[in-house]
């Protein structure tokens, strides 16, 4: 897999974090979940920061740690923190609009707000997916609210 940073402007490719994916991009992978697949990406508002979600596509109920959110700084290159508290691949994430939360939102379900200073969960919705895999996320301009949808009929 291939991360690239383009240049709309320009119309190039920066290839700045090609090197960086293998260290949890499909170069490794998870014992007994198959391999790991980068899953969304998303650009903090200042653009110093880049979160990847990457994980197996299968879920585990027991280890956490392969569904995690990599916060990268994006000019030094290196990884800063890492999220985990799903428990299957993470499809979307966004930043707040002032860069200090994250919203992440999985095919378990699951829904996640992140203070990104105490890589702390601020909410979690209950109930709020009835078990449909959450498919989008997004933030309103104020950074007061959260929307995010999933696909399907819940089995209630």
């Amino acid at each position: 897999m291939k991360l690239n940073i383009v240049d709309p402007q320009k119309g190039i490719v920066l290839a700045l974090f090609v090197v960086m994916l293998s260290l949890f991009g499909k170069a490794k992978s998870q014992e007994g979940l198959g391999p790991v697949e980068v899953s969304s990406i998303a650009f903090s508002p200042n653009g110093d920061k880049l979160a990847v979600a990457a994980g197996p596509l299968t879920c585990s109920e027991e280890d956490l740690a392969p569904y995690t959110i990599h916060i990268l700084d994006s000019v030094i290159q290196e990884v800063l923190q890492n999220l985990t508290r799903h428990r299957c691949i993470v499809n979307t994430i966004a930043w707040s609009p002032d860069g200090s939360k994250l919203v992440s939102s999985g095919e378990d379900g699951l829904v996640f707000v992140w203070d990104i200073a105490s890589r702390e969960v601020l909410t979690s919705p209950e109930n709020a997916s009835l078990g449909l895999p959450r498919r989008g996320v997004t933030w309103d301009s104020t950074g007061q609210l959260v929307a995010d949808f999933s696909i399907g009929s819940p089995n209630v």
